[in-house]
This record gives structure tokens, sequence and C-alpha cells, in this order.
């Protein structure tokens, strides 16, 4: 038997040496040409067909083999990457530009969770350890069994991780009298893929409510924290709660508050109610539904006052989807404001924003002030973002799509000036007050506005209602339109 091992040793050893060599030989060369696909076929089957272990050539051959087809099916060439001499090769096109979905309703899971986007501003890292810090902050045993006590009811015995709201360790686990149902009583929904629902409430749920609506009359805030801890769930107790610790300055505790109710709602949701399909529905004035739209609410300003905008665009797009047709909660007065701060990370919320008046005909949205102005913006900014995003080597430069970009956006603010010439003023003022340096308003400018438009670019001029809307935008928005691209764009025009 030793003489028969022998050859089989010698042979093993040739082969290594041999690819020791072929190792040094590609170092030494510039640039290593890969196998063909015979040779790397052929390497396939020598390794599944012998008996001994594939020596490093074949291992190599291997690799390459699989590393060229991958290439190739990534870049859908066959041979070589060298294109025969006198054959053109055409470049490669352009990436198509990102358009938004036929459905706007639509959520993402990713973005309506407001976790995940303060993990991008300030790392993972950083809310882990916050995370961590406000479970060490309750120190002994006793406290941390019961904590643990609490997070593995919140896991067993009903409320797990919701889509909105992420559970904290210190809240107490859901306690399941608040419910959903299908509401019987729309006959005919206005959409036809709309599902409408409705909150339902038990007895003992509407015996708390009755104990919260006598804390409210006494008017005392400790009768309100007691009832809220006698009762955990009440959905009421908690945003009521939360309201007066928002007034008394405890930022943080009542954004705390607002997300513990808006999980308990998610909590209770019916088994048919996906809230990220946008085709649910809920009348608000129907009295148990009315918290959760409040809920909704104060979550998405919560949110844009966190740093977090986009995530407070895709609350406010759940929240106008509920009830697209009379948004009760004046969602649309703030979605314009959250879609062009949010338009620095993720384009989509510009292309979301100008088809929006398509979406809905019946609100007239091209008369609403603050609507006719962020389209304005939004185009503005769609042009700046042609004229310098990166382009190819090889991709021509496309001047007409940059002079139709330019031309929409001054159209549109044009327009905007024309309908409401009154907003000219007020921004203007808002914007010398607001601006770093202050920059006091032309007064040459407004005075030639004056005399060109008259009693209309008064704001004395205009209904209550019209100077009102002026003013919430301008306050909103100020900070948009005091950037030096766009102030000197607006006076231009």
């Amino acid at each position: 038997e030793e003489p028969q091992r022998a050859p089989a040793l010698f042979r093993l050893l040739e082969e290594e040496q041999a690819s020791s060599d072929d190792d040094d030989d590609e170092g030494n060369d510039e640039v290593a040409a890969g196998p063909s696909s015979c040779e790397a076929d052929d390497a396939c089957a020598r390794a599944a067909t012998s008996s001994h272990r594939p020596s490093n050539r074949e291992r190599r051959a291997l690799r390459r083999g699989t590393e060229t087809n991958e290439a190739l099916s990534l870049t859908g060439v066959v041979g070589t990457n060298e294109a025969p001499s006198g054959m053109h090769v055409a470049p490669a096109p352009a990436p198509a530009p990102i358009k938004a979905p036929r459905d706007p309703w639509r959520l993402s899971s990713l973005h309506v969770d407001v976790t995940n986007e303060l993990s991008k501003v300030f790392g993972r890292h950083t809310i882990r350890q916050a995370a961590q810090e406000r479970k060490a902050a309750a120190h002994g045993r006793q406290a941390a069994a019961a904590a643990a006590k609490r997070e593995l009811a919140l896991r067993t015995g009903g409320g797990g991780r919701g889509r909105l709201i992420r559970p904290r360790d210190t809240w107490p686990p859901f306690g399941g009298c608040l419910g959903m149902e299908i509401d019987r009583e729309v006959v005919e929904p206005t959409d036809a893929t709309a599902r409408c629902f409705t909150f339902t409430m038990s007895s003992s749920y509407r015996q708390s409510q009755r104990e919260l609506e006598e804390a409210v009359d006494v008017g005392d805030p400790e009768l309100l924290r007691n009832v809220v801890q006698r009762h955990p769930c009440q959905v009421d107790g908690l945003l009521r709660l939360g309201e007066y610790c928002g007034k008394t300055g405890q930022l943080e505790l009542a954004a705390e508050l607002t997300e513990r109710a808006l999980w308990c709602c998610e909590q209770a949701l019916h088994p048919m109610c996906s809230l990220l399909d946008g085709s649910v529905r809920l009348q608000y004035s129907k009295p148990t539904n009315q918290p959760f739209f409040i809920a909704l609410f104060r979550h998405m300003i919560g949110c844009g006052r966190r740093g977090c905008p986009r995530t407070a665009l895709e609350v406010g797009r759940l929240l106008l989807s509920l009830d697209p047709a009379a948004d009760p909660m004046h969602t649309l007065l703030h979605l314009d404001f959250y879609s062009l701060r949010a338009a620095d990370d993720d384009v989509y919320t510009l292309d979301w924003l100008l088809q929006l008046p398509q979406q809905l005909p019946t609100h007239s949205l091209a008369l609403y002030p603050n609507i006719a102005f962020s389209l304005a913006l939004a185009r503005r900014k769609l042009h700046e973002r042609c004229m310098h995003r990166e382009r190819r080597m090889d991709q021509p430069v496309d001047q007409t799509a940059e002079i139709d970009a330019a031309a929409a956006a001054t159209s549109q603010l044009r327009r905007a000036l024309l309908l409401f010439p009154s907003g000219l003023p007020l921004l203007l003022c808002k914007m010398a007050t607001a601006g770093q340096p202050p920059l006091p308003p032309p007064a040459e400018l407004l005075a030639e506005w004056a005399a060109v438009h008259g009693q209309s670019a008064d704001q004395d001029g205009c209904g209550a209602t019209l100077r009102k809307l002026f003013t919430l935008y301008a306050e909103k928005c100020v900070s948009l339109w005091s950037a030096r691209n766009a102030r000197e764009w607006l006076l231009a025009e």
C-alpha cells in the first residue's frame, strides 16, 4: 500500500507547488485575466467527480468563474468588456427619474416610525445607548424585576410592537378594553377600495370615561393623574394629561403620553384594518374615533418639532387618508411644509406634493395660499436638483429639462403672487425679523407692489380667513423662504 500512496502524495505536492507558482506569477502581472466559462465548468466537474480535495488552482477557477458569471448577469454583457474595433458602443442610459406611485396614500413602514429617522440623524448607537440609560435609571433588583415582568407582559399578554409606535419597557400591557369593528352604518364609501371602521368601547372603558369627565370638571391635575394610573389604557385620559404636561413645559413627558395613547389605539385595531395600505376610513363625527385623530395629529406635530420631517409627513399622510374628503384636522395646512423640509433627503416628497392637487380635485388646492407658494418652491427645488445633480461622463446635458423646470417654477410663483398679492408683504416682513442677520424688507418694492395691486395687496383688504391662512403659512414656512437663493428668486419675480 505504501508504494501506491507515494504517487498520489507526489502529485498533490506538485499541484500545490504549481499553484504557489501561479500565485507568484499573478502577483507580478499588472492585469490578471479571468478564466473562461468553459474552464470554470471543467473545474466544477472535476471538483464534483474527484474524490480528493480540490486544489488551490481549482478553487481559484471556481471563484473567478462565479464572479465572472455574476458580473455578466448584472451588466447584461456577454463576452469581453472591450468593444471590437470599428464598432460603436452606445453609452449606458441614464437612470429613470423617481416618480411618485399612483396611490398617494400608501405609506412606508420604514418612514412611519420615528425611531428610524432619529437613528439616521443621531446614529443607532446613540439611540440604543439612550434606551439603556432609561433602563438603568430604575435602580435596585425589584425595579429591574418589575421592568422584566412588564416587558414579558408586553410580549405575551397582548400589545406587541406596532407599526407606528415602539412600546417602552415602562409601559403597562394593553388591557383590551378598547376595540374596533367594521362600520356598517356607512352604506356607500367614497372610494370603492376603502373600508370603513369604528372604535368600540367596553363597559369598563365607559366607566373609566365617566371618571375621567368628572376629574376634568373638577380641574385638578392630581385627580386626572390618578384616573390614568387606575386605567393605564384610557386614551382620552392620556391625551388630556399630555396636553396638561405640554402647557406646563414638560414636552418630553407630553410626547411620551401621546405615543402611549397612539400605541393603545394601534393595539385595538381590527385584523382587517391595515393602516399602511391607505384604504382605511374613519369618521371623525363619531366620538369613539376622535381620540385616534387627535393622537395622530399631536404625534405629527411632535415629530416635526424633534427634527423628523419625513416621519411627520408620513404620519400626516396617514391622518389625511383616514378621511381625505373632509380633512377634519386640517392636515393639508401642514403637509406642504413637511414635504419641503424632507426634500433634502428624499426627492419623492416633492413628487408627492406636486401630484397632490390632482389627487384631491374636490378640494381646489390651487386656491390654498400655502399650497400655491409651496408648489412654486417645490418646482424651484426640482430645478436646482436638475442643475446640480451628478452626471455621467458619457451622458449629454439635458438643457431642455433644466429650462422647462425653471419655467415651471417661475410660472407657479407668478400665479401664486397674482392670486394672493397680500401674501408678499407679510412674507417679506416675517423674513426680515427671522433672518440671520435681519434684512429689512425693500420699501421701494413694497410701495410699488401696493401701487400696482391696490387694496388687494393690503392685509386688511382680504378676508379674515385668508389673512389667518397667510399668517399661519408665514410663521411656519419663513425658514424655507429665508434661504438666500429662495429670497433672491422671490424678489426677482
